[in-house]
């Protein structure tokens, strides 16, 4: 999973679209990707119930429910 996520951010994209980054990610991983995240100059649409990993690295929290119908 780490060499899937590290492939598809080397082709430089313009937006991510992540569900659930942290879920297959050790310490050390979740650090890095954090860094990267808040160093990301494009894009990120991102689902994660990781409360700390929404904190550090998003400016703004949408939150989605279902609604009715």
């Amino acid at each position: 999973m780490k060499l899937k996520l590290i492939n598809v951010l080397l082709d430089d994209p313009t937006l991510l679209l992540i569900d659930e980054p942290t879920n297959h990610l050790d310490i050390d991983g979740i650090m890095w990707f954090e860094h990267f995240i808040r160093h990301f100059d494009n894009s990120v649409i991102m689902i994660s119930h990781d409360r700390e990993f929404i904190n550090n690295t998003v400016d703004e929290v949408w939150e989605m429910e279902k609604g009715i119908t």
